[in-house]
């Protein structure tokens, strides 16, 4: 079997995105905070790299707030999730 990897999506030509997609894969969702240990990488790092599989339609967020009452200050909370894994 001849494999090339010229025919791969350009979505996935980044390392953390392929972490996006492969953790999206054995999971229906994650939270942010979550897969960005998960991936070792910045909040800003991410964002980026899940805006760009969301505009590809690879995945959909869900943003919400969440109040914590203990430490008194907001914080956000985004679901990643795939809407679709075929590839």
């Amino acid at each position: 079997m001849n494999l090339s990897f010229d025919d791969l999506h350009k979505a996935f030509e980044s390392r953390v995105r392929l972490g996006i997609m492969s953790a999206l894969a054995v999971n229906d969702s994650l939270d942010f905070t979550s897969l960005k240990e998960f991936l070792d990488v910045t909040d800003g790092n991410l964002a980026t790299h899940i805006k760009k599989l969301e505009g590809e339609g690879f995945v959909e967020s869900k943003k919400s707030l969440i109040l914590f009452i203990l430490v008194n200050y907001l914080s956000v909370l985004i679901i990643i999730t795939s809407p679709s894994l075929t590839l």
